[in-house]
């Protein structure tokens, strides 16, 4: 099935442990403008055969001395995850990370639904 950016932000809203939040269409396409126009934000989109298979969005963030690039959500399909796609998006994150010379990446949101990550966890950029 082939889905647009906005379906794909419902379903991560769907997933991620807070789908009672109400949220229209405008506050999706609010969204993907901001993370594909603004110089400290990005989204990144990984397409297999022609239709996107999975997300992922990302901040700067300025720390006391120490420049961090924050994950906000990374949201794969069902049927495209354990088919590297996952992978893929997280090496582009690392790589926006250390083009925009972040010191750390830090990925901090809760584990259920599709945020299955450590909760606040933080690592060193080489």
């Amino acid at each position: 099935m082939q889905y647009s950016m906005i379906d794909m932000l419902i379903k991560v809203r769907e997933e991620s442990g807070y789908p009672e939040m109400v949220i229209d269409d405008s506050y999706y396409e609010n969204l993907i403008n901001e993370y594909s126009n603004s110089p400290d934000k990005c989204l990144f989109v990984e397409h297999n055969k022609g239709f996107i298979a999975g997300l992922k969005s990302n901040n700067l963030m300025a720390l006391p001395n120490v420049l961090v690039a924050l994950q906000v959500f990374w949201y794969v399909l069902p049927e495209y995850r354990k088919t590297g796609v996952g992978i893929d998006l997280y090496n582009q994150f690392e790589k926006w990370a250390t083009e925009n010379k972040c010191v750390y990446i830090m990925q901090e949101f809760p584990t259920k639904g599709c945020f299955k990550v450590n909760k606040n966890y933080m690592r060193e950029l080489n």
